[in-house]
């Protein structure tokens, strides 16, 4: 990659890292159930594992992901579904 495609990425990645903190901080306050959240194989559990409560389960494939769910809500969750930029296995779950 030259210097040059390197900045032009910059913005775009940096935005979703700070639109991925951000999901994060409230994904920690999950009180019900667990959301398993698997990014370039990495994996992430956040909630309680109290009976009862639901597990939902999803990969992220694409940074855009992050963006679009910050400044669309439960909207961008389903847009970036249809995008391809994540799936799960138990979509209602999730």
């Amino acid at each position: 990659m030259t210097e040059r495609s390197a900045l032009q990425l910059a913005p775009a990645t940096r935005g979703a890292g700070v639109a991925r903190r951000a999901l994060t901080v409230l994904a920690r306050s999950l009180r019900h159930g667990t959301l398993t959240v698997t990014v370039a194989h990495r994996t992430s559990v956040f909630g309680s594992d109290n009976e009862g409560g639901i597990e939902a389960r999803i990969e992220v494939h694409d940074a855009s992901f992050w963006r679009r769910v910050i400044r669309q809500g439960g909207v961008g969750i389903g847009e970036s579904y249809f995008m391809g930029e994540w799936d799960s296995d138990d979509l209602v779950a999730v």
